[in-house]
């Protein structure tokens, strides 16, 4: 019966495959692929491979991750507001850490899967990309999948950078080079039709931290890309101008917008100072270890209550003071920290890469925890696991892992 032996490592990496794939459609059949993981993981015990299962992750950051568990582990006990509460805010971080050990894995011990890997998450974005571009042609609705443009300019952020590494890559077909182009070239645009200048700026932030680091070996390539895709949008965002007038209008509005910073803090941030400030009064209660991981949507109802212009606050809208409110002054320097070392990783494999495409991989991974954390000023990938928060954590795991192959790349 061995035609019907299943293969422990078959099952992982595909199951994570999965989960890649259809993140863009919810945390339900990422949940599917995950549980077909841990299948695969205890496949792996019941052989007797136990002893293989491990996180592949570079040391200062397995500390920080552990550090940064136990710590949140101790508030959340501290500041209990429920068995429910309290398992579904910390959820939030270990679904995050989980997707960084999941992704380390399968990437390390893995022959091929770093390719197969960039294969999946291209499909998957090329699938949203194009009934996101079909709903704002045909529809005028332009979140795609998503709930509201603002997720859906968190998701362009977070899938761009591979995007772009793919559109830098050699091809020895000129089709594919052309197709590979214009797949960025929609990226950028949706990132655009977000009318989010939060996503705005980081994906500024991402495509200059990312052409600064490969320009000195692939400047021609670089300017290449970027003209030919700037004529594709530009082609695509003068339909869109033309053919339905909200979308100057949208435009208009977010320029106006940045405009009014000096003049109008409360429009300039949309009303995300007036939950900056009432965060920050309730930490201020709870300086030194904060309100602990707790649902933050059940503390904010009963400790902030309706803000004028807001209502009940679902999140605070800032990466760190997020960190600040959850975990006090430690919580936020060792989240601040993992950002830090998640970029030094990927910069420090860009050098040391021996192959351009290993090099255009790694700085497309730097650039990612870059942008990330400029977007964390006004927003938080932590906020966004439903549909997004898995897809970041994943190249965040492939950036710290330890000896990733490269096969396939």
């Amino acid at each position: 019966m061995r035609m019907f032996k299943t293969s422990s490592i078959s099952l992982i990496e595909a199951s994570f495959l999965f989960s890649v794939f259809f993140e863009p459609w919810g945390p339900v059949l990422r949940y599917f692929g995950w549980l077909l993981c841990l299948v695969g993981l205890s496949i792996m015990v019941f052989r007797g491979e136990g002893g293989k299962i491990k996180a592949f992750v570079e040391p200062v950051t397995k500390k920080l991750m552990l550090a940064t568990l136990l710590w949140s582990l101790l508030v959340t006990f501290v500041n209990t507001r429920g068995l429910y509460f309290d398992l579904k805010g910390l959820s939030v971080l270990i679904e995050a850490f989980f997707a960084v050990w999941l992704s380390s894995f399968v990437i390390t011990r893995y022959r091929g899967a770093l390719g197969r890997f960039i294969a999946v998450w291209t499909a998957s974005f090329a699938c949203v990309c194009l009934w996101s571009l079909w709903l704002a042609f045909d529809k005028g609705h332009f979140a795609g999948p998503f709930s509201n443009v603002n997720t859906m300019g968190l998701y362009s952020i977070v899938v761009l950078p591979i995007i772009l590494y793919q559109a830098m890559r050699k091809r020895r077909s000129l089709y594919l080079e052309f197709f590979y182009i214009a797949l960025f070239a929609g990226n950028v645009l949706l990132v655009f039709l977000s009318f989010s200048s939060c996503a705005w700026l980081a994906g500024a932030t991402l495509v200059a931290s990312f052409s600064l680091i490969v320009a000195k070996h692939e400047r021609r390539k670089v300017l290449k890309v970027l003209v030919a895709s700037c004529v594709i949008f530009a082609i695509l965002g003068g339909h869109f101008i033309l053919e339905d007038g909200k979308v100057l209008a949208y435009a208009k509005r977010e320029v106006s917008q940045l405009m009014s910073v000096n003049s109008d803090v409360a429009r300039f941030t949309t009303y995300r100072n007036v939950i900056w400030n009432a965060v920050l009064k309730l930490w201020k209660e709870k300086p030194l270890i904060g309100w602990g991981w707790s649902d933050f949507h059940h503390l904010a109802e009963t400790k902030i209550g309706k803000l004028p212009k807001v209502g009940v606050p679902m999140e605070p809208h800032n990466f760190y003071i997020e960190l600040l409110v959850k975990g006090g002054p430690l919580l936020l320097f060792l989240g601040a920290f993992l950002f830090f070392r998640g970029a030094q990783m990927g910069y420090r494999k860009v050098k040391l890469s021996s192959d351009q495409s290993s090099k255009l991989f790694y700085a497309a991974l730097f650039a990612a925890i870059v942008a990330q954390s400029v977007f964390g000023l006004g927003g938080s990938i932590l906020a966004a696991r439903q549909k997004i928060g898995f897809l970041f954590w994943v190249l965040y795991g492939i950036a710290v892992a330890e000896d990733p192959k490269n096969e396939g790349v």
